[in-house]
């Protein structure tokens, strides 16, 4: 568990009331807007209704930082991955060290999950902080619908 810079808390959406949902809107925001795959509107419902793991990151002061979004996939060979799909981080000061430690937690999440791998998906620069992981198939990518 991440140790005094931030505290990393897996959130039941049951507790969340509307002003806990606006804050989450805000903090996962930034990682939405970076990607084409995914809405805000969406995710917050996945997370709502049970699809997807919502963890957050709170300063010692109990300032929402950042949120993470995950999901377990099955596939029909029964391989099963917990994928990080969206991390949004921009208020937590996020080092190499402290990033390491969020993944190492997730690691353990995968393992008391019963997956066999981690996926994160994420920019180029997550490269940097998972030289452990491998690259295991790059995604292409060609728009054929306009305004998405």
């Amino acid at each position: 568990m991440p140790s005094s810079w931030v505290d990393l808390r897996h959130c039941d959406p049951a507790g969340l009331n509307s002003q806990g949902w606006r804050d989450v809107a805000v903090a996962l925001k930034p990682a939405i807007d970076r990607s084409c795959e995914m809405d805000l509107v969406k995710t917050l419902r996945s997370v709502k209704e049970h699809d997807s793991a919502l963890w957050l990151l709170h300063t010692q002061r109990d300032e929402l930082v950042g949120a993470i979004v995950c999901n377990v996939l099955e596939f029909q060979s029964g391989y099963k991955v917990l994928l990080v799909q969206s991390c949004a981080t921009a208020g937590a000061n996020i080092t190499w060290d402290n990033g390491r430690e969020i993944i190492r937690h997730f690691e353990d999440v995968a393992v008391f999950s019963e997956c066999d791998a981690v996926r994160i998906v994420g920019r180029k620069g997550w490269g940097r902080l998972l030289p452990d992981y491998t690259e295991v198939s790059r995604t292409f990518d060609k728009v054929v619908r306009k305004g998405h």
